[in-house]
C-alpha cells in the first residue's frame, strides 16, 4: 500500500490543494501527518475541510499547542505569539469552528500505526518530545533515545525541521517528509512571472518500506497576496519561503 506523508502544512490551504491533485493523480488514498496543520499562514479552516473527508490521520505538532495558548492564554501571550507568528491564531480562531478547534486541541503525540504488519511511529519533533528538532546531520547524537523510546516499530516519521531526509538507525527507519507549507528548499519565478514555491512531501510503500521524496510545484501569488494583507510586517513570512538553508 502507497501512503502519502506530510508534515509542517502551516494553513497553507494552496500548497495543500496543489498536493492532494498529485496524490490523487498517482491513486493514494491514506494520509499521514506529522502535525503542525496550522500556524504561520492563513487558512487553517480550508486545509482542515480539505482532509476531513479523506482517510487522513495526524499527530498533534507544535503549531497545534500554540493555537491552544493562543485560545486560552491572557493578553500578554496573545501579544507574544503574534509578534513571532503574525496573524495566523487569531484568523484560525476567528474562521475555526469549535468543533474543528477541539479536534486540533485533542490530537495526540506520537501516535502508533500498522500497516501490512509493519508497526509506524508518527510523531512532530522527536517522538519523546514534541519540540525537539532532529536535524539528520545531527542525528547521530540521539540515536541511543530512538531505540530507548520507539524499539519495536520499524519506521518513524517525523517534521519539525521542515528539512526532507531520511536516516537508519538499527532496525528503525527515521523519515522526514519536509514540510508541505513551508519548505526550506527556497522559492523560485518562473517564465510566466509568477511565484511558483514548492511543497515537500513523501510516498512510502508499506511493504517494502520504500520511501520516495515528492515536490510538488504551485503558483504562490495567492499566498504572498495573503501575507500582505495580514501583515504589518511581512517581511519574514515572505523570507522564510525563499529560504534554503
Amino acid at each position: 500500500m502507497k501512503i502519502a506523508v506530510f508534515s509542517d502544512i502551516h494553513a497553507n490551504a494552496t500548497a495543500l490543494i496543489a498536493v492532494l491533485n498529485e496524490v490523487d493523480r498517482l491513486g493514494i488514498v491514506k494520509i499521514i501527518a506529522c502535525g503542525d496543520l496550522v500556524g504561520y499562514y492563513y487558512r487553517a479552516k480550508e486545509v482542515l475541510d480539505l482532509l476531513k473527508d479523506r482517510d487522513f490521520v495526524s499527530c498533534r505538532g507544535n503549531h497545534e499547542d500554540l493555537f491552544y495558548t493562543w485560545c486560552v492564554g491572557s493578553g500578554q501571550e496573545k501579544e507574544a505569539l503574534k509578534k513571532k507568528y503574525g496573524s495566523c491564531f487569531q484568523v484560525a480562531e476567528n474562521e475555526l469552528s469549535c468543533g474543528q478547534q477541539s479536534m486540533l486541541f485533542s490530537l495526540k503525540h506520537p501516535i502508533f500505526l500498522e500497516f501490512d504488519n509493519r508497526k509506524f511511529c508518527i510523531s512532530h519533533g522527536t517522538p519523546w518530545n514534541i519540540n525537539q528538532y532532529a536535524y539528520f546531520d545531527q542525528i547521530e547524537k540521539i540515536e541511543a533515545s530512538f531505540l530507548k523510546h520507539v524499539p519495536d516499530v520499524e519506521m518513524v516519521f517525523l517534521g519539525h525541521t521542515h528539512y526532507q531526509g531520511i536516516k537508519k538507525i538499527k532496525n528503525i527507519v527515521v523519515v522526514n517528509p519536509g514540510s508541505l507549507g513551508q519548505p526550506r528548499s527556497g522559492t523560485r519565478y518562473n517564465n510566466e512571472g509568477f511565484k511558483t514555491a514548492r511543497a515537500q512531501w513523501a510516498i512510502v510503500e508499506t511493504n517494502d518500506l520504500n520511501v520516495s521524496f515528492m515536490t510538488t510545484l504551485y503558483n504562490a501569488d495567492s499566498l504572498f497576496e495573503e501575507i500582505d494583507r495580514y501583515e504589518q510586517d511581512p517581511l519574514y513570512l515572505r523570507k522564510v519561503l525563499y529560504r534554503t538553508d
